[in-house]
């Protein structure tokens, strides 16, 4: 699966989307915004509906179109082409995604990210203020 993904797939995708895609699969779901923060993009939601239409690889998680997720075995294989391709630039792709989800609330996935990007006192000091609410 793995060889037909990169070989059929990511071979025909142009070099901007795949950079953002490369990018963009250290998110679990995505909004257009939440793209923008992470790609340093403009034009995230317009994007993000475009790549729906022609990927069915992309799937829409609400009746909106706001709201997405790649296929799993996707966004495995996004993610390993990142560490290939673009290793030092994971960790700031983490910590602009638990920037962007601490400023919309979202405690749980910015404590992730947080992690992730190597701010473990970040994340340290979320848990501590919102453990409770994490319970």
């Amino acid at each position: 699966m793995v060889d037909y993904l990169t070989d059929e797939y990511l071979a025909g995708v142009d070099e901007t989307d795949r950079r953002r895609m490369l990018e963009s699969a250290v998110l679990d779901q995505m909004t257009g915004p939440l793209i923008d923060a992470v790609c340093g993009s403009e034009d995230g939601t317009h994007w993000l509906r475009t790549l729906s239409t022609t990927n069915q690889l992309l799937i829409g998680l609400d009746t909106t179109g706001t709201t997405f997720r790649y296929h799993h075995l996707l966004r495995d294989l996004l993610l390993l082409e990142a560490e290939r391709n673009i290793p030092h630039r994971l960790a700031d792709l983490h910590l602009a995604a638990a920037r962007w989800h601490h400023e919309h609330g979202d405690t749980f996935r910015a404590i992730h990210h947080f992690i992730a990007g190597g701010d473990l006192v970040t994340a340290g000091d979320l848990i501590a203020i919102h453990a409770t609410e994490l319970l």
